[in-house]
């Protein structure tokens, strides 16, 4: 079940568009409706699988610890009416690494570097709070100049 601009999700988060799907489920563009603050929703899509929503929702409030500036922070969590878990994250603005590197090719190394070490400080931030990120891969990198 995809969401359609202007839906309310979470009593608090206008659907603003589809972002992109993956094999867990579905992204979206959004506002926090009173605060007027650009998130991204991910709403998970699997059924009838109690310890993968279980594992999504201890690294959900694992993950809303971590105050990183290479770690997108998870602003709020719930159960939509449908039973499908639900994130709010902070909009990470940028390029996804995938892309860039679609559009440039190969990156100069001080600049691939720069980017290795923000994945890696992450990834240690990411550890630090008992979080192993699942889906590691150039397209869930954000690249901000």
């Amino acid at each position: 079940m995809s969401l359609s601009a202007g839906e309310i999700v979470l009593g608090r988060y206008e659907i603003d568009g589809f972002l992109s799907a993956g094999g867990m489920g579905s992204v979206y563009r959004a506002h926090h409706r009173t605060l007027g603050l650009p998130v991204v929703v991910k709403i998970v899509s699997f059924e009838g699988e109690a310890d993968v929503r279980a594992r999504f929702e201890r690294e959900a409030m694992l993950m809303a610890r971590v105050r990183h500036p290479c770690v997108v922070r998870i602003l709020d969590y719930g159960i939509l009416d449908d039973q499908r878990p639900c994130i709010a994250m902070e909009l990470a603005e940028g390029q996804d690494l995938s892309n860039l590197i679609r559009e440039k090719g190969a990156l100069p190394w001080r600049e691939a570097l720069r980017i290795v070490d923000g994945v890696a400080a992450g990834l240690t931030a990411l550890h630090g709070a008992g979080v192993l990120h699942r889906d590691l891969k150039p397209a869930n990198v954000v690249y901000a100049p």
